[in-house]
């Protein structure tokens, strides 16, 4: 249904914050891209509606201060060969 065609990733970690004790808060995540090759018409179909959704909302912990971002190519002459670049996503 869907391969995953090339990737490039690398591990992440950025400082978040403070604690109630003056710890450094610390999130761990990674960045790079990942280009995946959709076989699937509807699965297609599917990957079409929602990663724009995850575009606007972000994926994994802590969007809401900015990691999760995501930002998404489609490139119609590789019969949709989707590129997703993960800016930081603290998810693992």
């Amino acid at each position: 249904m869907r391969e995953i065609v090339s990737y490039k990733l690398r591990s992440v970690t950025v400082a978040i914050g403070r604690d109630k004790n003056n710890r450094l808060r610390e999130a761990r995540g990674f960045m790079g891209e990942i280009v995946f090759k959709i076989h699937h018409k509807m699965i297609g179909k599917i990957v079409e509606k929602t990663l724009p959704l995850a575009r606007y909302l972000g994926i994994g912990r802590s969007r809401g201060i900015g990691l999760g971002e995501i930002d998404i190519e489609e490139h119609y002459k590789a019969k949709k060969l989707i590129i997703i670049r993960e800016i930081l996503n603290d998810s693992w």
